[in-house]
Protein backbone atom coordinates (compact mmCIF):
# COMPACT_ATOMS: atom_id res chain seq x y z
CA UNK A 1 0.00 0.00 0.00
CA UNK A 2 2.81 2.59 -0.84
CA UNK A 3 0.36 4.88 -2.57
CA UNK A 4 -1.85 4.85 0.74
CA UNK A 5 1.37 5.66 2.94
CA UNK A 6 2.14 8.31 0.60
CA UNK A 7 -0.76 9.86 0.15
CA UNK A 8 -1.49 9.71 4.38
CA UNK A 9 2.09 11.56 4.51
CA UNK A 10 0.84 14.61 2.28
CA UNK A 11 -2.46 14.58 5.00
CA UNK A 12 -4.66 12.79 2.20
CA UNK A 13 -8.11 11.49 3.30
CA UNK A 14 -8.94 7.97 2.34
CA UNK A 15 -12.17 6.63 1.97
CA UNK A 16 -11.81 3.18 0.62
CA UNK A 17 -13.14 -0.87 -0.18
CA UNK A 18 -12.85 -2.71 2.31
CA UNK A 19 -11.10 -5.91 0.85
CA UNK A 20 -10.58 -9.24 2.79
CA UNK A 21 -6.74 -10.88 2.97
CA UNK A 22 -8.71 -13.60 0.16
CA UNK A 23 -8.71 -10.50 -2.46
CA UNK A 24 -6.13 -8.75 -0.99
CA UNK A 25 -3.26 -10.07 1.14
CA UNK A 26 -2.90 -7.58 3.06
CA UNK A 27 -6.10 -5.76 3.77
CA UNK A 28 -5.63 -1.65 4.14
CA UNK A 29 -7.14 -2.27 7.62
CA UNK A 30 -4.22 -4.01 8.84
CA UNK A 31 -2.23 -1.06 8.69
CA UNK A 32 -5.09 1.68 9.41
CA UNK A 33 -7.59 1.70 11.53
CA UNK A 34 -11.28 2.11 10.31
CA UNK A 35 -13.49 5.07 11.55
CA UNK A 36 -10.16 6.63 13.25
CA UNK A 37 -7.24 6.70 10.63
CA UNK A 38 -9.11 5.59 7.38
CA UNK A 39 -13.00 5.46 6.15
CA UNK A 40 -13.75 1.86 4.93
CA UNK A 41 -16.59 0.86 2.95
CA UNK A 42 -18.45 -2.71 2.52
CA UNK A 43 -21.34 -1.16 -0.36
CA UNK A 44 -22.14 0.75 -2.64
CA UNK A 45 -25.20 2.37 -0.09
CA UNK A 46 -21.98 2.52 2.36
CA UNK A 47 -20.05 4.40 0.42
CA UNK A 48 -22.66 6.62 -0.76
CA UNK A 49 -23.83 7.16 3.10
CA UNK A 50 -20.24 8.11 3.81
CA UNK A 51 -19.87 10.21 1.25
CA UNK A 52 -22.53 12.23 2.94
CA UNK A 53 -21.53 11.94 6.16
CA UNK A 54 -17.76 12.97 5.92
CA UNK A 55 -18.50 15.64 2.96
CA UNK A 56 -20.61 17.12 5.86
CA UNK A 57 -18.56 16.93 7.97
CA UNK A 58 -14.85 18.28 7.08
CA UNK A 59 -13.46 18.70 10.81
CA UNK A 60 -13.83 15.11 11.04
CA UNK A 61 -12.75 13.95 7.49
CA UNK A 62 -10.00 16.39 8.21
CA UNK A 63 -9.16 14.83 11.83
CA UNK A 64 -9.28 11.27 10.36
CA UNK A 65 -7.02 12.09 7.94
CA UNK A 66 -4.05 14.21 10.26
CA UNK A 67 -4.28 10.48 12.46
CA UNK A 68 -3.50 8.28 9.26
CA UNK A 69 -0.66 10.78 8.98
CA UNK A 70 0.79 10.15 12.63
CA UNK A 71 0.40 6.64 11.87
CA UNK A 72 2.14 6.74 8.80
CA UNK A 73 4.81 8.97 9.85
CA UNK A 74 5.20 6.74 13.46
CA UNK A 75 4.79 3.05 11.67
CA UNK A 76 5.29 3.27 8.34
CA UNK A 77 8.69 4.42 7.36
CA UNK A 78 10.86 3.06 4.92
CA UNK A 79 13.05 1.69 7.51
CA UNK A 80 9.71 -0.30 8.85
CA UNK A 81 8.89 -1.55 5.41
CA UNK A 82 12.67 -2.49 5.15
CA UNK A 83 12.35 -4.26 8.39
CA UNK A 84 9.13 -6.13 7.84
CA UNK A 85 10.62 -7.86 4.55
CA UNK A 86 14.00 -8.74 5.81
CA UNK A 87 11.48 -10.27 8.66
CA UNK A 88 9.84 -12.63 6.24
CA UNK A 89 12.83 -13.98 4.29
CA UNK A 90 14.37 -14.77 7.87
CA UNK A 91 10.93 -17.16 8.19
CA UNK A 92 10.79 -18.35 4.61
CA UNK A 93 14.74 -19.46 5.07
CA UNK A 94 14.37 -20.87 8.45
CA UNK A 95 10.90 -22.80 6.93
CA UNK A 96 12.89 -24.16 4.03
CA UNK A 97 16.13 -25.01 5.84
CA UNK A 98 13.47 -26.96 8.56
CA UNK A 99 15.16 -24.91 11.18
CA UNK A 100 18.63 -27.08 10.88
CA UNK A 101 20.79 -24.06 11.53
CA UNK A 102 19.21 -22.51 14.23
Amino acid sequence: HQRLVEGALAGGFFLANRLSPERDGEPLQDYFEDGKEVALFDSAEDLLEKCRWYLGHPEERRAVAARMRERALREHTVERAAGRILDTFRRRLEDLDGGRSS
